[in-house]
């Protein structure tokens, strides 16, 4: 089956819009502007979670809630790079009688990693750099929300 030639540069237009520094910068962003009220819902269910008992715990649970925010956001951008270098991929070396899904599927693994350029591959070497940071700032906060907990029972016991 062949890509009519309208479909064809609407898919290009899409993945040049959803690739790149710029593309994954404005994804974020619209992210949590749009999602705004999806955050503070997130924000909420993580206070009830917690329990913040004080001004300090509230502090490390509000740094749980915004590493897993953010991780939430970096997958998103992650997803868009993929999607994206799947059909540039795919317009630029697939043989007019497959589906991008076909293209896909008949990829060795050794060539799935062929299909990003350097630019995309930087980008999803940050996200899991950035992934890896938002983690241990996770980790740290939940962390020290234990050791909190844990001199506040000690001082109430003496």
């Amino acid at each position: 089956m062949t890509t009519a030639p309208r479909p064809l540069a609407a898919n290009r237009e899409n993945a040049n819009k959803s690739t790149g520094p710029e593309a994954a910068a404005r994804t974020s962003h619209n992210d949590f502007v749009e999602d705004k009220t999806g955050f503070l819902t997130f924000h909420e269910s993580a206070i009830a979670y917690y329990k913040p008992q004080d001004v300090m715990e509230e502090f490390f649970v509000e740094m749980i809630a915004r590493g897993q925010w953010r991780i939430k956001l970096f997958a998103r951008c992650e997803s868009a790079i993929h999607h994206g270098s799947a059909i540039e991929a795919f317009e630029a070396n697939s043989e007019d009688n497959l589906t991008l899904e076909q293209y896909l599927a008949n990829l060795k693994p050794a060539e799935i990693f062929t299909l990003y350029s350097k630019k995309n591959q930087t980008l999803l070497k940050n996200f899991r750099r950035y992934k890896s940071q938002a983690n241990r700032t996770i980790r740290f906060a939940i962390d020290s929300l234990a050791d909190l907990r844990k001199e506040a029972r000690h001082l109430s016991t003496h």
